[in-house]
């Protein structure tokens, strides 16, 4: 026997990605719009006030951090050896960069670690390193 059901799908007006279980890999299917709606806000999407747009919760972050700026929280030691090309290393060695991840958009920046004077500060070249991960 065939039947024919009718169900609701969401897309993100902004980008495109269609709202997804990861684990399964599968497109999530809704009986109903006002059941779409209510999942999807618990899971950060969001509907613009007048109701015509649907942006995920990805594109929801990018544009506050864009209106806001970002937001970091910790700031993580870069622990490259040996020394990637581009950053500055002490007369020990150790790596005088560090990075983190926007709290909300997952945007990541780099920075000299705080406090440190450029007499303290060694550049070196590493050409081969740089294809290890930081």
């Amino acid at each position: 026997m065939l039947t024919t059901t009718t169900c609701v799908t969401a897309v993100c007006d902004t980008c495109g990605e269609k709202y997804r279980d990861e684990e399964w890999e599968t497109t999530i299917h809704f009986a109903t719009e006002s059941e779409a709606m209510t999942w999807l806000a618990e899971r950060g999407w969001h509907v613009t006030d007048d109701g015509r747009a649907l942006s995920c919760g990805r594109c929801v972050a990018e544009r506050l951090c864009a209106a806001h700026g970002h937001v970091f929280d910790v700031w993580h030691d870069c622990r490259c050896k040996p020394p990637l090309s581009g950053h500055d290393h002490d007369a020990t060695g150790t790596c005088l960069r560090q990075f983190a991840w926007c709290d909300r958009c997952e945007h990541r920046e780099y920075r000299v670690r705080a406090g440190l004077t450029p007499s303290a500060r060694v550049t070196e070249d590493a050409t081969a390193a740089e294809r290890q991960v930081a």
